[in-house]
């Protein structure tokens, strides 16, 4: 469907100017005379805009002023629309541009440790980002290396010593 407008051939078939100048009818057929007009045409027309504007159609049939942001090119409401949720689709889901969001455009504590997902950072990813070199040490430079909760009363040239609480 498509909306369509009253013609002129309408109004003047079905309106009183199509009646001859003097009425001869009975009052009954001549007051229905003068109601034709809108129940043919204006009544017809107006309940088949109705039914248009509540198809799920309608929208296509609806159309549009340029309205920028990236939507010059579309003429009716439904394109628009289509586009717009489209748009919001790819942004939930996380198709956000490479690099479009800048350290400026977050809030001061915006991306905490605690709003990082569990695994969100996996050790294959750290391993992918580690670089290796190779250290060649002299047997008199390799030390012992001793993890303990308690720190040594006394340092040893001998050993490094890791201390954790």
């Amino acid at each position: 469907m498509s909306f369509t407008k009253i013609t002129d051939g309408e109004i003047s078939s079905q309106g009183v100017q199509s009646l001859p100048n003097k009425l001869t009818k009975t009052p009954a057929e001549n007051k229905a005379a003068f109601d034709n007009l809108v129940a043919a045409v204006v009544k017809e027309k107006f309940n088949a805009l109705i039914d248009e504007l509540l198809a799920a159609t309608a929208a296509g049939q609806i159309g549009v002023d340029t309205i920028g942001v990236g939507y010059e090119d579309y003429d009716n409401l439904q394109d628009v629309l289509s586009a717009i949720v489209t748009a919001m689709a790819a942004i939930s889901q996380g198709a956000v541009a490479q690099d479009s969001i800048e350290t400026g455009m977050l809030k001061n504590k915006a991306v905490t440790a605690a709003k990082i997902d569990d695994g969100a950072v996996t050790a294959a990813q750290l391993a992918d980002s580690l670089t290796y070199a190779a250290v060649n040490l002299d047997a008199n430079q390799v030390r012992p290396i001793f993890v303990t909760d308690t720190p040594p009363t006394a340092a040893s040239p001998d050993g490094i010593y890791l201390v954790y609480e």
